[in-house]
């Protein structure tokens, strides 16, 4: 009887056929872990995409309503608001890896 413990390496209490076990977990864990990055990295990509498009209806709403002074003060923010989604998109991303050390724990 094969008792796993916490903490404890079982590799010489293995039975002969348990070896390519713990390839099929590895190979299922990888898939696994591909298809989340896959799902993150593509709610990523939209999230970009939405902030652009957004950016941009904004200039062309604010050039054809409120004036060419307006449009350059728009330009001039423009920046510090990409700056500010640069900045939350990177924290965002550190939680993630945090939270993920946390869960695979």
């Amino acid at each position: 009887m094969n008792r796993r413990l916490p903490g404890k390496n079982l590799r010489h209490n293995l039975q002969p056929g348990q070896d390519n076990l713990r390839k099929t977990d590895k190979t299922e864990n990888e898939r696994m872990i591909r298809k989340l990055i896959r799902q993150m990295l593509t709610a990523q990509i939209f999230s970009a995409l939405t902030v652009s498009l957004c950016l941009l209806i904004d200039s062309i709403m604010i050039s054809r309503f409120l004036g060419e002074k307006a449009i350059a003060a728009y330009g001039l923010a423009n920046p510090l608001l990409l700056a500010i989604g640069a900045i939350g998109t990177l924290l965002a991303a550190g939680v993630q890896v945090v939270c993920s050390k946390a869960l695979g724990r």
